[in-house]
């Protein structure tokens, strides 16, 4: 364990007594499990938006060893990043053996902006409150109520949090490439809205260039504006997805148009304008984009692209009996998670406010899944709890290398596009 600690703030202040009562009367959930929202709070003060995760590490793994857990960090290069931040993976576990059974896991970076939290009587806001801090302190203090009972013991579980997910995926590519044991079971903590997951959806991230031709704005008629030509092309691209087969598993395809850029100085027409869209597949990726290729390639002025290699969907390993199941929408880290075990997707809150200005988790359904964590990490080390094992290995729409380009100059353009391209998630 690492030696310096900084302080763990509590949830309420030295008048306490006088605050709990005042939150009882008024029904504040918040003092049914103090631990557990105090944590939660905490953690949503660190801004930890991807690529500057550093706080968010520092509280969390200096919050895991001041409850006697051996901490590790492992360090995340990304080239598009600057060397010199500190971007860090977090694994904690109970005395010398790291070799756990069971890793319970999340993310601790978020999307940006940041914003601090607030809550009220019911609910918690704030940036990551549920993608994914919630799901961490469900876990976190799942794990230590089972450890104060006796009934975990060194070697069952890992909490392993890694960054990056929101943007680039580096944190748990990082893990997986210097993962030297195979675990049995991995859990991973996302808004599912208490639902195990029975899959997710997988993702192209789509790269439309438009060419235009330059001219003074006094007279455009004497240029092609390439920002009218890529507005006139986005519908037809976005209303393809009438077109796209749907997986009676993993349902439809969507397209969501992520950002778009054109332009340089008021003063000259658009020579160039590119957008980006993010396609969730419900088939697999390549039949998307051979799709969409054989409807579009040949609009003049416009070029189509992946910048970046692509997901296809997965599915996950589920315990019948258990809890009610769903699919879901969206991608997780679980997409690079090409360790050959049993795989589990649950966690707090809903995909519909992640990621907005209006982010929140139900403190009664954070309280509830501090349980079904409990029961899930009991159950699967003792054997009561039995997957049914439906999952699948992550598999990839590669990126086509390029004549011109090097491997390494192949890898930075995927890198940008994780960046530029919207979510992983």
């Amino acid at each position: 364990m690492r030696n310096m600690l900084l302080p763990i703030l509590p949830l309420v202040a030295t008048a306490a007594a006088t605050v709990l009562q005042t939150d009882v009367i008024n029904g504040n959930l918040s003092v049914q499990h103090a631990e557990l929202f105090s944590l939660h709070w905490q953690m949503l003060e660190q801004n930890s938006t991807s690529g500057f995760e550093t706080p968010m590490v520092d509280f969390l793994s200096q919050y895991l060893e001041s409850k006697d857990l051996t901490v590790e960090l492992q360090p995340v290069q990304n080239p598009i990043l600057a060397y010199n931040v500190r971007r860090q993976n977090i694994l904690a576990y109970i005395g010398s053996n790291r070799t756990c059974r069971l890793i319970m896991n999340s993310h601790t970076d978020v999307v940006p902006p940041w914003y601090p939290p607030s809550d009220n009587d019911t609910d918690v806001f704030g940036r990551g409150a549920n993608d994914a801090k919630g799901s961490i302190a469900c876990q976190v203090i799942a794990f230590l109520e089972l450890r104060e009972a006796g009934i975990l013991k060194e070697g069952d579980v890992c909490l392993m949090y890694t960054v990056g997910e929101e943007a680039y995926g580096d944190g748990i590519r990082t893990f997986v490439e210097a993962l030297t044991w195979k675990p049995e079971f991995i859990m991973t903590g996302e808004p599912t809205e208490s639902y195990q997951a029975t899959g997710h959806k997988g993702s192209i991230n789509i790269n439309v260039t438009a060419i235009g031709e330059t001219a003074h704005s006094s007279v455009p008629q004497y240029g092609r504006n390439a920002i009218l030509d890529i507005m006139d092309f986005l519908p037809r691209l976005l209303n393809l997805t009438s077109i796209f087969p749907i997986d009676p598993f993993h349902g439809n395809t969507t397209l969501s148009l992520s950002s778009i850029v054109g332009g340089s100085i008021s003063n000259a027409v658009a020579a160039s304008a590119m957008a980006v869209v993010n396609c969730r597949v419900g088939v697999p990726a390549r039949q998307i984009w051979n799709t969409i290729i054989s409807q579009l390639s040949d609009v003049p002025y416009i070029e189509l692209s992946r910048l970046s290699a692509s997901s296809n969907p997965l599915k996950f390993d589920v315990i019948e009996g258990w809890l009610p199941k769903k699919i879901m929408p969206y991608g997780t880290d679980l997409g690079e998670w090409t360790v050959n075990n049993t795989k589990f997707l649950l966690g707090v809150g809903s995909i519909a406010t992640a990621h907005s200005d209006h982010e929140v988790v139900s403190k009664q359904e954070m309280i509830v899944m501090v349980g079904h964590y409990k029961d899930f990490m009991q159950g699967i080390i003792n054997g009561t709890l039995v997957p049914i094992h439906n999952g699948t290995l992550p598999s990839m729409f590669p990126l086509e290398e390029s004549g011109d380009l090097t491997k390494r100059e192949v890898a930075l353009r995927d890198w940008e596009m994780r960046r530029t391209g919207g979510c992983m998630h």
